[in-house]
């Protein structure tokens, strides 16, 4: 399915924001990330516990790191998502990468796994300590993949693999649909996952989840 462009979420990124709304009641606006957002994604960044950035492989969290992340938005690539609650507080990060970065192509092409890379997208989510295990990051992890089905793509792997002392990664990843397809080691015993788009219950989840919202809004 392709009913979305990069250059569409360009022209105007504020028309791919989604509200979303936890059974607890707490509201959180979930869109691409700007370039005015450098000092919030900062903060954030500074705001996660050691282990939390222990986890997370792609890049450094830290201020400077906000601000080029800010500075060199390009959504053709990646796009990258954020959650902000009702204070414009950012909670949870993601990075959808239209195009695999390097080591994660020739670690799959050296595999024969995937059908298509070129329709193959990889994410990498981040939550906020204290909304972890609120049932926040599978939402999310369910509307980042469906842009990315709206987008082209077919299959989804875990930019970077998970690590193999990730506990919490393990749990929640094959929850939302992920399957093993092998391991490997950097800096880190770490196992790569694959997702199938086209039947990712994650995404028709979070479908139900939004349909949901809207039709209480209408109420």
């Amino acid at each position: 399915m392709r009913d979305v462009s990069p250059e569409d979420i360009t022209r105007n990124p504020d028309a791919f924001a989604e509200r979303i709304v936890l059974d607890s009641g707490e509201q959180f606006l979930f869109r691409p990330l700007k370039e005015e957002d450098s000092a919030i994604l900062g903060t954030y960044f500074l705001s996660l516990s050691g282990n939390t950035r222990k986890m997370f492989g792609p890049h450094p969290f830290t201020r400077e790191q906000a601000q080029i992340l800010c500075e060199q938005i390009d959504y053709a690539k990646v796009i990258r998502l954020i959650a902000t609650n009702e204070r414009d507080q950012i909670v949870a990060y993601f990075i959808l990468r239209l195009k695999l970065n390097e080591d994660d192509e020739n670690r799959y092409r050296s595999r024969g796994i995937l059908s298509d890379l070129d329709s193959t997208c990889s994410i990498a989510p981040s939550i906020a300590d204290h909304h972890q295990n609120r049932g926040l990051g599978t939402v999310l992890m369910g509307r980042a993949l469906a842009l990315g089905w709206r987008l082209g793509q077919t299959q989804a792997i875990l930019q970077g693999g998970v690590r193999a002392d990730n506990a919490r990664g393990l749990h929640f990843y094959p929850k939302c649909g992920f399957r093993e397809v092998g391991s490997f080691c950097t800096t880190a015993d770490s196992f790569d996952m694959v997702l199938d788009l086209a039947e990712a219950s994650v995404i028709q989840e979070s479908r139900e989840f939004l349909v949901g919202v809207l039709e209480s809004d209408a109420q």
